[in-house]
Formats: structure tokens, C-alpha cells, sequence
């Protein structure tokens, strides 16, 4: 089962293929983008992590012991932070092709998400849960149909038994 979105049918040979000298001089030159591209999306993930911890720190901290409104936001954001330097660092310099099949699994992905949002007040949680886990084991990993109504209904079980029981969080069922 895969959860990457878009499939590389390519990718973008390395800089010391198409480096001048090694290259030959018929050998295309890179722009920017093509040398620096795959850095965008660390470096924007480390700006939004950036934002969450200034805007956390507007709020009460607290401690580990009794952890205020800003303590987990805080905690979030450093660790994005610091995954999005590791990888702006240290990222492979591979691009991803977008393909059509790789769009419409995105759009199938967000068109189901929002499907719990806007039909949980109708019908509750676990039957919208469950057609959403249903969705995206048929549509998006090919797994049997039975496959995906059995792990949707234990799926929407375990995780309305977790938040409305264990965590007391009020959920409806139905």
C-alpha cells in the first residue's frame, strides 16, 4: 500500500552529470529551479513552523507537569522545524512528475476528508468514518472491497471507543 500521491515517472539526473566539465560541453545547463527546486517545500514547511511556534508563544506555556494552550503548538513547531532543516539540509535532489493519476488520487484523498466534516451532524461519526476508510482503501490502495468495509468498521469503532470513551471527548454515534 502507497501513500505518495504523485509517482516519479523521471527524475532529474544530478548535478555532476550535467556539471560543466563532466557533462561535455553539449550537456544542458540547469537553471535554478532545476538546482534548487526540491529545497521549496522544506522551506516552506520551516516557514509555517516558524509561524506556529511565534504565534504560540503569545500563549500561556505552562510546564510538561501541567502544560498550558501554547505548550503542544510550541512542541509541533519546533519538531517540524527541525525535520524541515534536516531536510532542506540534507533532502534528496529527486522531483516528482506530476501524472494524472497522482492528481485524481489527491482529489479522491480531500473530497473524502471532507466528507466527516460535513456529514457528521446528519448521520454522526462512525458511518461517515467509515465510508472515508472505505474510499481510500478501494480508490486509492486497490484493496478488495470486503477488505475495506471490515478495517472502515473496525477503524470507526476503535476511534470512536478512543476519543468518546477513553478520552471522554462527546461524539455521536449515529
Amino acid at each position: 500500500m502507497s501513500s505518495v500521491a504523485f509517482e516519479s515517472s523521471s527524475t532529474v539526473p544530478s548535478p555532476a552529470a550535467t556539471s560543466a566539465g563532466e557533462g561535455g560541453p553539449g550537456a544542458p545547463r540547469r537553471n535554478w529551479m532545476d538546482r534548487h527546486g526540491h529545497r521549496l517545500g522544506p522551506l516552506l514547511i520551516l516557514v509555517c513552523a516558524v509561524v506556529v511556534i511565534v504565534n504560540s508563544l503569545s500563549l500561556r506555556i505552562g510546564s510538561l507537569a501541567e502544560p498550558g494552550p501554547g505548550f503542544w503548538p510550541i512542541v509541533a513547531g519546533v519538531v517540524t522545524a527541525a525535520f524541515a532543516l534536516v531536510e532542506l539540509i540534507v533532502g534528496k535532489e529527486e522531483v516528482e512528475h506530476f501524472t494524472h493519476r497522482g492528481v485524481s488520487r489527491v482529489l479522491i484523498l480531500m473530497a473524502s476528508l471532507l466528507l466527516i466534516p460535513i456529514t457528521y451532524e446528519y448521520i454522526g461519526f462512525i458511518i461517515p468514518t467509515t465510508v472515508v476508510v472505505f474510499i481510500m482503501m478501494t480508490a486509492l490502495s486497490k484493496q478488495r472491497w470486503w477488505v475495506s468495509l471490515i478495517s472502515g468498521l473496525v477503524m470507526s469503532g476503535v476511534g470512536y471507543y478512543l476519543f468518546a470513551e477513553l478520552l471522554q471527548v462527546r461524539l455521536n454515534a449515529f
